[in-house]
């Protein structure tokens, strides 16, 4: 297996039926990106777009993805960020620091979730007619 150094970004309207190494696939109709391991296990890397998920930004020209890729139920277990379409490699993490990642991953969608659900709630509550005749 060859680590990619690099990848290409390609906006599409709808995943392709089969991926190609060294693409990074960018759906934003379905709030997704996809590619295939950087690592050159071949496995398919699905990330979701979201304030809970990962993010990205465009330059006109390059792709930045935040925060890393963290393979860790792969059996290549590989880490890695991509930065204006280069792939940036980094240390694996201990079973630990995944737990921890998760757990702090929960927290925030947890707390995205509960913030949202509260805002429509006053939002609906405000809307509730009080007039009495």
């Amino acid at each position: 297996m060859t680590k990619l150094t690099s990848i290409r970004n390609s906006f599409v309207t709808e995943i392709p039926a089969n991926i190609e190494p060294c693409v990074l696939y960018v759906s934003i109709e379905f709030g997704t990106m996809i590619h295939l391991c950087c690592c050159g296990c071949g496995r398919e890397v699905v990330a979701p777009i979201g304030l809970t998920d990962w993010i990205f930004a465009y330059d006109g020209e390059t792709v930045t993805v935040a925060p890393s890729f963290g393979n860790w139920n792969f059996p290549c277990s590989s880490h890695y960020s991509i930065m204006r379409n280069s792939v940036v490699w980094h240390r694996r993490w201990t079973q630990a620091q995944i737990l921890a990642g998760r757990r702090r991953d929960q927290k925030a969608k947890w707390r995205l979730f509960s913030q949202s659900q509260t805002d429509l709630f006053k939002k609906n509550l405000s809307n509730i007619r009080t007039d009495t005749h």
